[in-house]
C-alpha cells in the first residue's frame, strides 16, 4: 500500500462508536419506515407490548419489596417472641 493510501484509510475510518451510532440511526430509520407503512395496527401492538414489559418490571420489583417487607416483619415478630417476663415469688 502506497503512503498515500493509508493516510487516506486512516481519515476516512471510523471510530467503533461511530459505527455503532451509524448502525443504531440506520436500525431507528427502518423501524420508523415499517412502523409509517403499517402505522395503525404496528403501533398499537408495540404500545401494547410496552405497555406489558412494563407491568412485568413493576411486578418484579413489587415481588422484592413485599419481600423485603415479609422480612422485616418477621424479624419484629421474632424479636416480640424472644422477650418473655417471669414472675419469681
Amino acid at each position: 500500500m502506497t503512503e498515500e493510501r493509508v493516510e487516506h484509510i486512516k481519515t476516512d475510518a471510523l471510530r467503533w462508536d461511530e459505527h455503532l451510532r451509524a448502525g443504531v440511526r440506520g436500525l431507528k430509520d427502518e423501524v420508523r419506515d415499517e412502523m409509517n407503512a403499517h402505522r395503525s395496527e404496528a403501533m398499537r401492538e408495540a404500545r401494547r407490548h410496552g405497555r406489558n414489559a412494563m407491568k412485568e418490571v413493576l411486578l418484579a420489583w413489587r415481588s422484592v419489596l413485599d419481600g423485603a417487607i415479609n422480612r422485616i416483619d418477621n424479624v419484629e415478630d421474632k424479636s416480640k417472641q424472644r422477650v418473655t417476663k417471669i414472675k419469681i415469688e
